[in-house]
């Protein structure tokens, strides 16, 4: 029974250059099964030339390519020609070589030795200068000494910076090549077919084609126990072991190697696998641990020059007519050339135990266990009709179903007895779909007219359009674990067959395709997976659900495989594998494609069928077969080296930057990057600019890669690159770059002091210039509305005045005298301002004293002296919701309160009475002595200072009463209003 699945693992060997699609593709396949996928790389295909003299890896990732068209290097997406615009002054180059130290030699044709280190290419001279200029090979010591091989002869540099002599005389014509042995020394194979051995700067022994071998050396090199390689201008390759440090005839253990058809050997290397390999003239072989030669394509590997190997174990090699050659050992093998079926579109592959059945559209082709074709009585029987399925039941018969002439044919392997179903014999019809062995042993087989099952070589049962297939045409088959037979029909989706029972299952369920063409069982459950149309469904037994939660690759699935936690589709350009739970149950389930780019001969095609037999998945291509091997790609992910390629700083570019410093005045910067694979197709990159960037960008399968910044602030960064597994979940590779911005000067700190101290000054002297000008405002303002309130207030002290002819002008007066004291008393302006006011309604209350008491001529009675003593109480009253001015109704109360408490109208004393009423008294007294009254004559200053003196403690507050008396003393009092010695309190001020 055939079987569809091969575990999957989560890593794949595949190919990632930029010009893959236009490269140059071919399976090589000498042997039985080969898996080399080979790509040329020339002027036609981003390679600036369509001839190479050298190739190397360098540790760092870059691949380095030696030409007469210059030097160029390759990061897998890109060629970057160092020789133009003269950043390397030579466009000949003729070897590279990478020493222990990690510089790159550089061997040019007309210009001698250089060496790249640190991003710039120093030369390195000879004593005379018209020697060692065509170089031809380097090699390094055990020592550290490096060796160069020229036209000129041999020499060693010295202390680095110079080239001196090994021998000259010896050592004076060309070397071609150089290898070291195990014991250091260094093999120099000369023009003339000597080979000399060297360590320490000198010619310890010479080694002589003629005495040793069968042809002149033309080559060396070396494996990895230190044995040395002599390639020769034939087809011998002859390995020297050297037993001891003699150099003598018996010291030498040669074996001979005669390759398969190259000749004029023209380099040796040894690969990671053990396998030799070798480069000449007319292409490359390899040899294996037994000693077998191999050739790996003739046409493309022609004039191969040198040989190399990258960290991912493919091979790069120099053509001088193919450009670079790159070797990468695939994921499929084919037979194809075996078989003879390259350019054949393979229906179906099938194992059996003698070898494989495989059909085409002409016919049937049989193979041995070898793939090699033999002859078959039933491929003879169905030649030229097309074969569309084929399949081996349980007691290894074959059946064939072919789709016009030859209806459905079984081989008995044992007897080579045919037996003939078709539609005289009771099938539906002739054209068979697909051939399905039941698990009771019956025979079920889908034709374009319905299903038959067949039992004893006996078409037993037929289910067509009569019998309720609605659609008979039949594409697929499956039987459920519980024995229902699906059979998928060609637009009317699924039909369910058991104990002759059939149900219909599609649009009203869900299936929104009714073409169907694969059904396969879940490994996982009852459930079943469905192709139909251009989607993938899940059937549960009650609905369908079509799974969008994956990027789908365009086109149908043709089949479906499972293999440990995956699930394969099958689509025209290749695998896609996707982890069956997380396209269960995840909103995106990441999808790997493996197909052409990893050495599928062909497309994949619909109605086509592949065969899994010990191991190995065999795939019908549009170009015959490829086949997996499960233990190739059952490899863990090897580490994958990323690189920045350069930094363009405006219009500056830092070439391979370990450290980018730029300028402040830098407005862009743009990072071009790329993974360093160049096996690895399917790669996701991941990158941040630390310290801008507060989350990773991730490019997936992206061509070329490069991240562009804008107008960044000056500071320190880091741009972080990160290779990502398959799953997308773990770290393969990283590498970062330091970035230093200097800071421009608006983002230094003490640029920003400064402009913040200069604001702040302009800041502070424009509020200080505001303020001066809203208080000169303000203060006209108040002094407008003082001069107001003033004018009101003595309006109102002139009317009171009035009403008593005998004190015209008192308010102003004691006024006066009140705001005098409070300046002695060094009261605050405020307060100076209060009493001034205060004093000038001190008398108030006299509007409600009768004018006939206040005018009265003569003494006044008893009675209307109580009348009069009555008016504090008055003002008081009048002026007690007058709170603008806070104590003024105090003034106009308690002016006639004692100081002993013998006053008038409550008799307080002492500080009782208020402060600024204390004053008022004094005032008030003053005044009416010094002007007089009615009832009392006017005193002269002498007698008030003695009454003052006299009630000081007893009818005024003895401190005021002393003030008082300054100043009568000093002249201020009493005041001359016509003299103008008045002035009121604000005019005092000014404007």
């Amino acid at each position: 029974m055939k079987k569809h699945f091969l575990r999957f693992l989560t890593f794949i060997f595949v190919f990632t250059l930029a010009f893959s699609a236009a490269g140059t593709v071919n399976a090589a396949d000498t042997d039985n099964l080969k898996d080399w996928i080979i790509y040329t790389y020339d002027n036609t295909n981003g390679l600036p030339t369509s001839e190479a003299n050298t190739v190397l890896q360098t540790s760092d990732g870059y691949v380095w390519i030696g030409s007469y068209g210059g030097l160029i290097r390759h990061d897998g997406t890109s060629f970057h020609n160092y020789s133009e615009g003269g950043v390397f002054p030579s466009s000949g180059i003729r070897t590279l070589f990478e020493d222990s130290k990690g510089r790159l030699w550089i061997g040019t044709n007309d210009m001698g030795v250089y060496y790249y280190e640190n991003n710039e290419f120093v030369k390195v001279p000879f004593e005379d200068n018209t020697k060692f200029l065509s170089i031809r090979s380097f090699a390094e010591g055990q020592d550290g000494t490096l060796y160069v091989g020229a036209t000129s002869g041999l020499a060693a540099v010295k202390d680095g910076k110079s080239l001196e002599y090994v021998d000259e005389e010896q050592c004076s014509s060309t070397v071609y090549g150089m290898a070291s042995d195990k014991e250091g020394n260094i093999w120099a194979c000369m023009d003339d077919g000597i080979a000399l051995i060297v360590k320490d700067k000198k010619i310890k022994s010479t080694f002589k084609s003629e005495d040793h071998l069968k042809a002149a050396i033309y080559c060396a090199g070396s494996d990895r126990e230190g044995n040395i390689y002599l390639g020769t201008n034939k087809n011998y390759i002859y390995k020297v072991e050297v037993d001891d440090t003699s150099h003598t005839d018996a010291s030498y253990k040669i074996t001979e190697y005669v390759t398969k058809k190259i000749s004029t050997i023209n380099d040796i290397k040894q690969d990671s696998e053990g396998r030799i390999w070798a480069a000449a003239i007319n292409g490359i072989e390899y040899m294996d641990s037994d000693g077998q030669w191999s050739i790996v394509d003739e046409e493309l590997t022609s004039a191969a020059s040198v040989i190399n190997f990258d960290y991912e174990g493919n091979i790069w090699a120099a053509s001088s007519s193919k450009g670079i050659i790159h070797i990468v050992k695939g994921m499929f093998k084919s037979f194809n050339n075996t078989a003879e079926i390259s350019q054949i579109s393979i229906n179906d592959i099938t194992a059996c135990k003698d070898g494989y059945y495989i059909g085409t559209d002409t016919g049937l082709i049989v193979l041995d266990k070898k793939f090699r074709r033999i002859s078959s009585t039933v491929a003879e029987k169905v030649e030229g009709d097309r074969i569309r399925n084929i399949t081996v039941d349980s007691k290894d018969n074959i059946w064939v179903g072919t789709y016009y002439t030859n209806g459905l044919l079984k081989l008995d392997p044992n007897t080579g007895e045919i037996t003939e179903f078709n539609d005289e014999t009771g099938l539906t019809d002739s054209h068979i779909r697909m051939i399905l062995e039941l698990s009771d042993g019956r025979i079920a087989v889908a034709t374009s007219n319905g299903l038959n099952i067949i039992k004893d070589d006996k078409v037993v049962k037929t289910y067509t359009k009569e019998d309720g297939l609605t659609n008979p045409i039949v594409l697929c088959l499956c039987e459920g674990r519980d024995g229902t037979i699906y059979a998928g029909s060609d637009g009317y989706g699924i039909y369910a067959i058991k104990d002759d029972e059939i149900r219909h299952y599609g649009a009203d369920e869900g299936l929104s395709s009714g073409v169907v063409l694969r059904i396969v069982n879940d490994p996982d459950s009852d459930g079943l997976y469905i192709s139909a149309g251009n989607s993938l469904f899940f059937w549960d037994k009650s609905k369908f659900r079509q799974f969008t939660n994956y990027a789908k690759s365009p086109g149908s699935v043709f089949d479906i495989h499972f293999e440990g936690d995956d699930i394969w589709l099958m689509q025209s350009n290749g695998l896609n594998v996707i982890n069956r739970e997380s396209l269960k149950n995840s909103e995106n389930a990441s999808v790997r494609i493996v197909g052409i780019p990893y050495g599928l001969t062909g497309t994949l095609n619909a109605n086509t069928w592949n065969e899994y037999k010990d191991g190995y998945l065999f795939l019908s291509t549009s170009n015959g077969v490829s086949v997996l091997k499960t233990e190739e790609i059952n490899a863990e992910e090897r580490d994958i080296l990323v690189s920045v390629s350069d930094v363009e700083a405006d219009s500056t570019v830092f070439a391979s930057p370990e450290r980018v410093e730029v300028d402040g005045s830098v407005t862009r910067l743009t990072f071009n990057f790329a993974p360093l694979s160049f096996t690895e197709k399917d790669i996701t990159v991941r990158y941040q600019l630390k310290g801008f960037d507060t989350e990773y960008t991730v490019l997936h399968n992206t061509n070329p890669m490069s991240a562009s910044y804008t107008n960044l602030s000056g500071g320190e960064y880091e741009f972080i690159l990160q290779v990502l597994n398959s799953s997308g979940t773990d770290v393969i590779g990283s590498f970062s770059v330091p970035v230093i911005k200097e800071y421009q000067l608006w983002e230094k700190t003490w640029f920003w002091v400064l402009m913040i101290a200069a604001v702040s000054v302009c800041i502070i002297f424009a509020v200080i210039l505001f303020l001066h000008f809203k208080t000169a405002a303000l203060k006209k303002r108040q002094r407008e509305y003082r001069r107001i309130i003033d004018q009101s207030l003595r309006t109102f002290a002139n009317i009171i005045d009035a009403k008593d002819k005998y004190t015209n002008g008192h308010s102003l007066r004691v006024a006066t005298y009140s705001l005098e004291i409070a300046k002695k008393l060094r009261l605050s302006k405020e307060d100076q301002e209060r009493i001034y006011d205060i004093a000038l309604l001190h008398d108030i209350g006299k509007i409600g004293i009768p004018d006939s008491i206040l005018n009265k001529e003569g003494k006044l009675t008893e009675k209307e002296m109580q009348t009069v003593k009555r008016h504090p109480t008055i003002g008081g009253h009048i002026l007690k919701d007058f709170t603008s001015i806070p104590g003024i109704s105090d003034g106009a109360k308690y002016h006639h309160e004692r100081f002993d408490g013998k006053g008038y109208n409550e008799g307080l004393s002492g500080e009782e009475i208020p402060f600024f009423a204390r004053i008022i008294c004094v005032a008030d007294c003053y005044d009416t002595m010094a002007g007089g009254r009615h009832y009392q004559e006017k005193k002269d200053q002498d007698d008030i200072k003695e009454e003052l003196k006299r009630c000081s403690g007893t009818q005024f507050d003895p401190e005021i009463a002393k003030l008082m008396l300054e100043l009568i003393d000093e002249g201020k009092a009493p005041i001359d209003f016509e003299g103008n010695s008045f002035r009121s309190f604000y005019e005092d001020e000014g404007e």
